[in-house]
Formats: C-alpha cells, sequence, structure tokens
C-alpha cells in the first residue's frame, strides 16, 4: 500500500485541521498509509488529544524557534525510515523533502499557507527559491496567490490553484501523475488564520489512489 508522508507544525491551526480532516477521511477508504511529521517547539495539548483519538502514526520532531533546520537530519532520517511515495510540505522544512526526492525521485508537494500578498522576508525568499526548484507542484488557496507567484516567475504548470469553495475541480492529479481527468470533490469549512475555507478534502484521495506506482 502507498505511504504518504505529511510535514507541519504541532501547534493549533487551519494546517492542522486540514491534515486531520484528510486522515480521518482516508481512514474510512483505506487508500494508503499516513504518516506524520511535525516540528516546532512544543506540540498542542488539543493536537495530542486528536492523534490518540484517530489513532495516527506521527513523530514529533522537538526543535528550537528559528533553529529548526538544526534537527532536519532527523526529520530526514525519519522519512528514510518510513520509505513513502510522496511528501506534502507545509511547513518551512523544506529540505529534508528535497534530499528524499533527489536519492529517490519520488514527488515532493508543497502547500502554501502563508498569509501574505506583497513583501516577503528573506526566509520565505529562500523557501520559494527552493521550491520552484526542486518541488513538482506548489498548491495554493486563492488567485491572489496566484497571480503571486506568477510574478515570481514560477512556471504556470507547476501552480494549482485550489479556491475557496469549489467543488469540481479539473487536472489535480497532475500533483501526482500526468493523466488528465475531471475529479468532483466534496468541502467542509476550516477555522484558518482567521478565516473561513472550503478546502476540497477528497484532493489526497484522488492524487495519490490515481498515481502509477
Amino acid at each position: 500500500m502507498k505511504k504518504i508522508v505529511q510535514l507541519l507544525y504541532p501547534g493549533i491551526g487551519g494546517v492542522s485541521s486540514v491534515v486531520f480532516n484528510i486522515v480521518e477521511k482516508n481512514q474510512i477508504k483505506n487508500n494508503w498509509n499516513d504518516f506524520l511529521i511535525f516540528s516546532g517547539p512544543h506540540i498542542s495539548k488539543r493536537n495530542k488529544d486528536i492523534l490518540k483519538d484517530i489513532k495516527v502514526d506521527y513523530f514529533y520532531n522537538k526543535s528550537i524557534k528559528f533553529l529548526s533546520f538544526i534537527t532536519w537530519h532527523k526529520i530526514f532520517f525519519k522519512i528514510l525510515k518510513q520509505k513513502p511515495d510522496a511528501i506534502l510540505v507545509h511547513n518551512f522544512d523544506i529540505f529534508p523533502a528535497i534530499l528524499y526526492k533527489i536519492l529517490f525521485r519520488k514527488k515532493i508537494i508543497y502547500i502554501d499557507h502563508f498569509p501574505h500578498y506583497g513583501k516577503i522576508g528573506n526566509k520565505l525568499k529562500l523557501t520559494y527559491f527552493f521550491v520552484k526548484l526542486f518541488f513538482d507542484k506548489l498548491v495554493v488557496l486563492n488567485k491572489e496567490k496566484l497571480k503571486f507567484f506568477k510574478k515570481k516567475g514560477f512556471p504556470k504548470k507547476k501552480i494549482e490553484l485550489i479556491p475557496n469553495g469549489i467543488k469540481e475541480i479539473k487536472n489535480l492529479n497532475l500533483l501526482i501523475t500526468d493523466k488528465r481527468q475531471q475529479i468532483h470533490f466534496r468541502s467542509k469549512n476550516f477555522v484558518f488564520k482567521g478565516t473561513k475555507r472550503n478546502i476540497p478534502q477528497g484532493l489526497l484521495d484522488e492524487i495519490i489512489v490515481n498515481r502509477n506506482i
């Protein structure tokens, strides 16, 4: 069975809510094995309770704020042990995923959750530079972000837009495979960065199951 690893922060927020919902839905369909890698100074009690409730395998990489890069080797070795077929990155821990892609030629996808529409700091500039260079796909959640990355020179074919409230999306399985088809999704409300977003929760089900591995 396929295995998917997702990298995210361990705090409370819309990102973890989306990831947990994906995991719970997959537990019903059983399309692949999930493994989550949290990295940060503390893991929230809420997340611990949810992880215990949904019984998903995970690894908590305790790191120091602003110095998480010194623990990237732990993330990489954990990824090596899991041997995933694809990695989804929701935070700044991009280099363990990039190294895994180089060594094993697996797909890596970056999900951009950062709420900015103009000036960005050096950390984000560096992150986006390597995402543009190495990642197979960049997922954005609104048209403003789509325009932002196009202005930054990202190839149009590398960016996938998942608009708020959308229920039908074409060609999203390009995140994993080159085949094109129309996919239908259900959507569900999540609190994300202080706003409500309708995220199509069938996305990963389809792009992972339809991959020719």
